[in-house]
């Protein structure tokens, strides 16, 4: 009877734990760019992206998020070639891409391995 009610709480406790917080990446975001710039990057709620080094606004397009899979389009590469990308959240704040597939080489050498930190917008406290 514990052993069958065990079975039955471990993916209870799961699933709730990944239900009642949801990540998401509405909001302004930081990561470091090459030769110590700071990468800007904004991600809004109707799935518009925008990346700016500087004043320079360095690459925009749309996104899509879903569990752990982030897919994004976007100017430089193609507004229908698709980058897919797995989001390892460390906190709400904090995460990491790792290249699922893209076909476009110079997105996927900026972005695979990328972190991004939080510092304003929904974070999902």
């Amino acid at each position: 009877m514990i052993k069958r009610n065990l079975c039955f709480a471990v993916p209870v406790v799961l699933f709730m734990s990944f239900a009642a917080f949801p990540h998401t990446l509405e909001g302004t975001w930081i990561s470091n760019g090459p030769n110590n710039s700071k990468v800007v990057l904004d991600f809004k709620p109707n799935g518009d992206f925008k990346v700016t080094v500087g004043k320079d606004v360095e690459n925009q397009g749309r996104y899509e998020f879903k569990l752990d899979t982030f897919k994004m389009y976007d100017n430089n590469c193609g507004a229908n070639v698709a980058g897919m990308y797995k989001i390892t959240f460390y906190t709400a704040d904090s995460a990491s891409f790792t290249l699922i597939s893209d076909p476009c080489k110079s997105r996927s050498e900026e972005v695979d391995g990328g972190r991004i930190k939080r510092v304003s917008g929904s974070a999902d406290h």
